[in-house]
């Protein structure tokens, strides 16, 4: 199940680094990377928040994972504050509801996007934008 776990993400992955044509391909931090900070302007920080799976049997697969894939939009504290807006409403569209992403043969499919509270994280800002997400696993994989 882990190796479907990681191809679950990998489409949530490959979609956000094709938004507004890669312009953040550079500028994003994905869980568990290597990422220099940028000391000014915007960037996205990816995070992934894991739901409790369902047993759904032998027809779905055996198991529905379901989590939440968060996209932070970081801006200095005081800067970018509308840019942020702007670019956490072009997510939501990005990862549309009801949008099937696939890779390796594994259909991911988004249930709804949002855009949530902006919150202070030391001198950055961060606006994040859930993306609700389900795939169906089986066991023994």
């Amino acid at each position: 199940m882990a190796r479907e776990l990681g191809q679950n993400i990998r489409a949530l992955n490959d979609k956000l680094l094709t938004f507004s044509s890669g312009a953040y391909r550079s500028l994003t931090e994905f869980e568990d990377s290597l990422f220099e900070k940028p000391t000014s302007g915007i960037w996205l920080r990816q995070k992934t928040f894991w739901k409790k799976p369902r047993i759904m049997g032998s027809f779905y697969g055996n198991y529905r994972e379901q989590g939440i894939y968060q996209i932070e939009i970081m801006s200095l504290v005081g800067q970018g504050a509308v840019e942020a807006a702007d670019i956490s409403g072009e997510l939501v569209q990005w990862f549309g509801r009801g949008s099937t992403l696939t890779t390796s043969n594994i259909p991911v499919k988004i249930e709804q996007s949002y855009r949530m509270t902006a919150a202070k994280d030391g001198s950055w800002s961060s606006t994040p934008v859930a993306v609700e997400f389900w795939a169906y696993t089986s066991i023994g994989s």
